[in-house]
């Protein structure tokens, strides 16, 4: 009875091993998946956030293109104008007074011509 009680144990022992071998590398494994699964929601999650930051940016960076082209806009516009009231000044100020200057000469060889005329008639009527 004794060899079949020490066999009993020795089986025994040797199941309890196996067991606890069992349970070791099931916590492994427990342990190994838990850790995947964390890392994989990490992953996710940065790759989510990575691409929240790159849209952010990108709408950021469309508003800032959209404002320096209104910008530029407004800033041709304005060399525009100034370009034409200098332009105008320019021209009020150079060729004007030439017009002025043909058309008082013009006006005055009309007047002349006209007291020419005057005198013609008045030596005719004499």
């Amino acid at each position: 009875m004794t060899l079949a009680f020490d066999d009993y144990v020795r089986e025994i022992t040797h199941q309890r091993k196996r067991n606890d071998e069992q349970d070791t590398w099931q916590t492994k494994l427990i342990v190994a998946k838990m850790l995947y699964n964390n890392l994989s929601i990490s992953i996710h999650n940065r790759r989510e956030s990575a691409l929240r930051e790159m849209r952010h940016y990108s709408r950021f960076d469309r508003e800032c293109q959209l404002k320096l082209k209104a910008f530029s806009l407004v800033l041709l516009k304005l060399g525009q104008f100034k370009k034409e009231r200098a332009l105008t000044l320019w021209y009020n100020n150079t060729l004007k007074p030439v017009d002025t200057f043909y058309q008082n000469l013009n006006i005055a060889g009309k007047i002349a011509n006209e007291r020419v005329m005057l005198k013609v008639f008045g030596a005719w009527r004499n």
